[in-house]
């Protein structure tokens, strides 16, 4: 619960900010993100805050990334005959993870000059915030089900461009690297003390982004 209101929260922060600033630049991004702890996967991600002059931005950021890995048994179905032979995929294991990284940002950018002819703006982005994650893990042989939370504090370094497309709106293209070691803490009664058990969700990503708001490029 504590957890549902902290994102209603933050996406309500979100909103307002744009509203608020003089010059609100607001925006959704689409990209990867491969995590130590899994495989790459996609990420989703939604951007609000304020260009503050002709150099730096800020604002708050919350994304979205899931990963689902199913291992299954692969069965000839008994009823098939002739030449014809359907299969039956039996599954014996599911996990997934989940991250949520919430996460404040300053964007320093690069203005390429009056003799550039095209409405281009490199930038330099840090990021840092909090990290939410759920592993879940489901054994269909066992009926084995369980669910865990991990959280920690993160950092993104990323590098990028922004596109000028129209009068208020611009494309960015930025790749990134994050650093998000999450951990939780749980009582273990076999050797009486608690033990800490580590989600590595650090890696390198990629993210296309639609933008809108700011002083156009020129």
């Amino acid at each position: 619960m504590k957890t549902k209101a902290l994102l209603l929260t933050l996406l309500l922060t979100m909103l307002a900010l744009p509203a608020l600033a003089t010059e609100p630049v607001y925006g959704i991004k689409l990209g990867l993100h491969n995590p130590k702890a899994t495989t790459t996967g996609l990420l989703f991600g939604f951007t609000a805050g304020s260009e503050i002059d002709e150099r730096f931005d800020a604002g708050l950021g919350i994304d979205f990334f899931r990963k689902t890995y199913t291992e299954t048994t692969e069965i000839v179905d008994p009823n098939g005959g002739g030449q014809i032979n359907p299969t039956i995929e039996v599954p014996d294991f599911e996990s997934s993870v989940t991250m949520i990284p919430i996460m404040a940002n300053v964007k320093f950018k690069i203005p390429m000059g009056s003799d550039f002819q095209y409405p281009l703006l490199p930038f330099v982005q840090l990021e840092g915030g909090y990290v939410l994650s759920w592993y879940g893990f489901t054994n269909y042989e066992t009926d084995e089900d369980e669910s865990k939370f991990f959280g920690g504090w993160g950092l993104r370094f990323g590098v990028g461009a922004m596109y000028q497309i129209g009068s208020s709106s611009r494309v960015s293209l930025d790749v990134y690297y994050m650093s998000a070691k999450l951990s939780r803490e749980d009582d273990n009664e076999e050797i009486g003390r608690p033990v800490i058990t580590e989600l590595d969700l650090s890696g390198v990503g990629i993210r296309l982004g639609l933008l809108f708001g700011g002083k156009k490029i020129e």
